[in-house]
């Protein structure tokens, strides 16, 4: 296409402009502008090879739809209508495309920090492919860690992901029970036919729970008198505890005393540890009378959850000797 100013003065300067648009693919494309009769060359935007009367272009290879557009300047040097008329000529030009991609895989492995001996933990694994091609063939193994089972009773786990495509995940998920205490780690691998191998694993520490209580106290006692017990609750385990109920029943043949900090209700004495953390022991006291003779032994129970653990402590009382 060519478009030109609909009129200019004689000795002034007016510009011619071309569009030129590819309908397919062309090469050796050349355009030739005439320089119009009556008017004279100025310059051009692109510069153009000035071949006599005629300004040539020589563009090359064009694309399907693609468009070069230039520019004229001409001078007016007679009256009258200025015809300028521009030609183009190509060869047919057949073009192919093929993209050439890489694939590469990612994968991450996320699970718990911590759990409990004895509990499923559930490990997510996801697989990417952070390239630019296919990842054909990909299967991911999962080998069931020293420590833990899966209840398929298989020693591996393996999935068959198939192909993934570019920017393209896929998720999966395993469970496996903690049956041994310490740290354990796990580890998924990603295999595929063209994109190479890749491994992430994740660590779990596995916990167990631990609750102990001991008790001491007089041996013997005179009846009338007093028998003062301690009683020491510990946590023997990996993890805090929260709540713990420490209950002392005292003997029938007995009475309570004192039992500083607990709740009292008849011979029954009741504390409350807020928390209890791995390795803390928190002491109680209790204090005891008795009128009647005997071994009379008192137990007190520390609980938590399905935690429990229970001890005792016996007193001897005894009556004094006298002659009237």
């Amino acid at each position: 296409a060519k478009s030109m100013p609909a009129e200019a003065s004689l000795g002034g300067e007016f510009m011619a402009e071309l569009t030129i648009t590819a309908s397919g693919c062309a090469a050796n494309v050349v355009v030739r502008d005439t320089v119009p009769a009556g008017a004279s060359y100025v310059r051009s935007e692109p510069a153009a090879t000035v071949e006599g009367n005629e300004l040539v272009w020589k563009i090359g290879n064009m694309d399907a739809g693609q468009t070069v557009k230039g520019k004229v300047w001409f001078k007016a040097e007679k009256e009258g209508t200025l015809v300028n008329c521009a030609s183009v000529s190509a060869d047919p030009r057949v073009c192919g495309a093929t993209f050439v991609g890489k694939p590469a895989l990612a994968i991450e492995k996320t699970g718990p920090e911590t759990a409990t001996l004895g509990s499923d933990v559930t490990y997510n694994i996801v697989v990417k492919n952070t390239g630019t091609a296919i990842a054909r063939g990909v299967v991911v193994t999962d080998p069931v860690p020293t420590g833990m089972s899966h209840s398929s009773g298989k020693s591996e786990l393996s999935f068959d992901v198939g192909d993934i495509a570019p920017g393209q995940s896929r998720p999966l998920a395993v469970t496996f029970k903690a049956n041994q205490r310490g740290k354990v780690c796990n580890t998924a691998t990603a295999n595929s036919s063209n994109a190479g191998k890749v491994s992430d694993d994740a660590c779990t520490v596995v916990m167990v729970p631990g609750l102990k209580v001991e008790k001491t106290g007089t041996k013997e006692q005179i009846l009338g008198r007093n028998a003062d017990y301690v009683i020491t609750v510990s946590n023997t385990g990996d993890t805090t505890l929260n709540n713990v109920v420490v209950s002392d029943t005292a003997p029938a043949e007995t009475s309570i005393v004192a039992a500083p900090g607990a709740t009292l209700s008849g011979n029954r004495a009741t504390w409350t540890i807020a928390e209890l953390k791995p390795g803390a022991k928190v002491t109680q006291t209790l204090k005891l009378t008795s009128k009647v003779a005997g071994n009379h032994c008192n137990k007190v129970t520390a609980s938590v959850g399905s935690l429990s653990d229970s001890a005792q402590a016996c007193t001897l009382w005894k009556g004094i000797a006298a002659i009237l």
